[in-house]
């Protein structure tokens, strides 16, 4: 809580002798029973390697594609790398909505952290319309997220741009922000943490102002919480004890 537990984590992290384990482009596909119903789930290797966060966040109805993903992996000093490595894994998940779609399944997005780029993008773009957007920790701008994160303003230090808002240009392309006003779905869950030091709250609540004001338009449900002096890490492990999805 207030921004301790992320302290330690990044602390960990950036030890110099760590070293991230590789993002698998490939989601994991579990196939639950007949129900057409997909969920696409972008999350971080936290979330889809424990147990109760797993449990408590990735849902279990349908066809589930759990993409687990790293921001030391995917957030390069180069801002176009960086770019690239996160275009692959989305034009992998836009191929299987379509599919899914195509098979009359109603599709279900959720993202968390930095899982939220691709989640929201692909939410905004995608041609059939979404079911359930689930958005945990998010933020508005993923340059300016990144910029100011405990974990990868290193990283984007590291790129060469003179300004936050020239780093967030390069990067503009993934930022959720750009993509809220082509979203067409029935429920909108967003869960934040008023204390994240990973993705400033600030992001995270511009994020969530921009998708109240698209469900509104569109009569979306809306489901919001900000949990009050909680940090990134805390939020996500509120949102597992939340039953989000009851």
């Amino acid at each position: 809580m207030l921004g301790l537990i992320d302290r330690l984590y990044a602390s960990r992290k950036l030890q110099s002798d760590y070293v991230e384990p590789e993002t698998d482009r490939k989601p994991e596909v579990i196939k639950n029973g007949e129900k057409k119903v997909s969920w696409f789930c972008f999350v971080p290797r936290g979330v889809s390697k424990t147990p109760f966060l797993r449990n408590g966040i990735i849902p279990k109805d349908g066809d589930v594609f759990v993409y687990t993903i790293s921001s030391l992996n995917l957030i390069k000093p180069n801002p176009e790398e960086t770019v690239e490595r996160l275009q692959e894994i989305y034009d992998d998940a836009i191929e299987r909505m379509n599919s899914s779609s195509a098979e009359g399944h109603a599709l279900n997005i959720l993202g968390v952290s930095l899982g939220n780029v691709l989640s929201i993008r692909a939410a905004g773009s995608i041609n059939s319309g979404i079911e359930r957007l689930v958005s945990i920790v998010g933020g508005s701008n993923l340059g300016l997220s990144a910029w100011d994160s405990l974990l990868t303003r290193y990283i984007a230090k590291q790129s060469g741009c003179s300004s936050p808002e020239e780093y967030e240009k390069r990067l503009a392309v993934f930022s959720p922000v750009n993509y809220t006003g082509g979203l067409t779905a029935n429920q909108i869950s967003i869960r934040l943490g008023t204390m994240d030091l990973f993705i400033p709250y600030k992001y995270g609540q511009q994020l969530a102002n921009a998708l109240i004001e698209r469900g509104k338009k569109i009569n979306s449900k809306i489901d919001y919480k900000s949990y009050i002096g909680a940090d990134h890490c805390a939020a996500i492990f509120f949102s597992a004890l939340d039953k989000i999805y009851n």
